[in-house]
């Protein structure tokens, strides 16, 4: 049994051992082994007055987390340990949802501890930067960066170049979101993420922490004030917690101007550098770096520590993103909105190749259990006119519904219909079939709401308007 559950429970008698696992995956070239250990009945008190038999509790470890889950003649739950104690996630459903009292349900409990394993990262490149200076290691780090944007674009949906307007064409065209991995000292034992975000694919500093996004805008209008030229934000480089959870993302934005000039503002002082290399290697301390690694997995944030992870691949992505249930990929993470980004022109490309006739299409979200939402394009008839329950609308294609998952979040809708907008309109300049939504009349779209979130009536949004002009033609 886990130690840290034997002293957490004050169990002295050595607990029946269940089971170990060691698995492999696509992106997994190893998982630590695990122990599934089990304790006695006992009572708990859930609620002053009423108590429940525990039937069981499981535990299982690995690395840096622990997990219980709790089996009463009522329900079962599962826990994540953290620094103050236990915190409720919900229970994966691939397999079905598992309820107090079913037949076979404490094997199933052992059987999601099982699979409840976070696959180790596998390398893409290694590059060593030893005996180098500042700004050759800033270099190399831009080399590991657009090797890992390489790898991932590999099977590109969208244009992706452009998105930072032709003038970051130079140097960092190849950019969207990428990180790697750098090592510290003769002996490498430290290490911390750096991350690229550039706009609009880098996330928000508010997904992965709220106290970093007052200041990061301040940032950017300071940074802006401070250019005596015309210019444009790139993006953003900062620090994601990769290994310690004291560790955090600093988001530090940058700018390009007309003269070819990069420019950063740190609060303290501005950074000008005739290329990006330069800039990096002032923005960082560098002088330690001795490695420069890079990874196949997909960015994301850790549901278990606000960190940025990158064990999860693409496979475990689009299975996340399609699934209307909760996954044991999302018990542990989160992708970011390039990851996000990145399916929709896909899962709108696959939808847009369809022969159907387009006029006014609707994007349509329902919200599910919790703040889980999936997405579908209807065709709303003509003859509905302003009507948008989709009632004698017609489903574009015959894709499954793209799932958005913000259970941990306390997120509105409107910020939700926000990031929904902001893509579309994305999708419409850069995507495979973008054109076909800009020649439409109308693009618009609604969120229904579950009957027990406000009122209950749907959310609607205006994305895009072509009418005017196209009846003026």
């Amino acid at each position: 049994m886990p130690l840290i559950a034997r002293m957490l429970v004050g169990e002295t008698e050595e607990p029946v051992q269940i089971s170990h696992y060691e698995g492999v995956s696509s992106y997994c070239e190893k998982a630590v082994p695990a122990s599934v250990s089990r304790l006695p009945d006992r009572e708990t008190d859930i609620e002053e007055g009423e108590t429940e038999m525990v039937q069981a509790v499981y535990y299982t470890e690995q690395e840096d987390y622990c997990f219980r889950v709790l089996v009463t003649d009522r329900s079962i739950r599962l826990y994540h340990q953290r620094e103050f104690g236990w915190y409720e996630l919900p229970m994966p459903e691939e397999n079905g949802l598992l309820q107090a009292g079913q037949g076979g349900a404490n094997k199933r409990v052992q059987e999601v501890l099982e699979q409840l394993q976070r696959p180790r990262p596998v390398s893409l490149n290694r590059i060593s930067v030893e005996g180098l200076g500042n700004e050759e290691k800033a270099a190399k780090i831009l080399e590991a960066l657009r090797q890992y944007e390489e790898y991932r674009r590999r099977d590109r949906e969208w244009d992706a170049g452009s998105g930072a307007g032709g003038i970051f064409e130079k140097e960092g065209s190849f950019l969207t979101e990428s990180y790697c991995i750098l090592r510290f000292g003769p002996e490498k034992k430290k290490e911390r993420m750096l991350y690229c975000g550039i706009d609009p694919y880098a996330f928000r500093a508010e997904d992965h922490n709220w106290d970093f996004e007052a200041s990061y805008q301040f940032r950017r209008k300071e940074l802006s004030r401070k250019i005596k030229e015309k210019h444009q934000i790139l993006g953003n480089f900062g620090w994601g917690d990769a290994i310690e959870p004291k560790e955090s993302f600093e988001p530090s934005p940058f700018a390009i101007g007309e003269s070819g000039t990069y420019y950063n503002f740190d609060v303290f002082r501005m950074h000008r550098s005739d290329n990006l290399a330069s800039l990096l290697s002032k923005m960082f301390d560098l002088s330690k770096v001795t490695e420069v690694e890079t990874y196949r997995g997909c960015l994301s944030f850790s549901r278990l520590g606000k960190r940025l992870e990158y064990c999860f691949g693409e496979e475990d992505m689009r299975r996340s993103m399609y699934s209307p249930g909760i996954t044991t990929v999302d018990v542990f993470v989160r992708f970011t909105r390039a990851g996000w980004m990145t399916e929709f022109a896909r899962w709108a490309n696959g939808i847009l190749a369809c022969p159907q006739s387009l006029c006014r299409p609707l994007f349509v979200m329902e919200q599910g259990r919790g703040n889980i939402f999936s997405l579908s394009l209807y065709e709303r008839g003509i003859s509905h006119g302003g009507d948008t329950s989709c009632q004698g609308g017609e489903l574009i294609g015959d894709s499954l519904p793209l799932i958005w998952k913000r259970w941990e979040m306390n997120v509105s809708v409107f910020s939700l219909m926000e990031e929904l907008r902001d893509t579309v309109i994305w999708y419409m300049e850069h995507g495979r079939h973008g054109g076909r939504l800009k020649s439409c009349l109308n693009v618009d779209a609604v969120c229904h709401l579950r009957r027990d979130e406000a009122d209950g009536a749907p959310v609607e949004w205006e994305i895009y308007s072509n009418e005017n002009e196209i009846l003026e033609n």
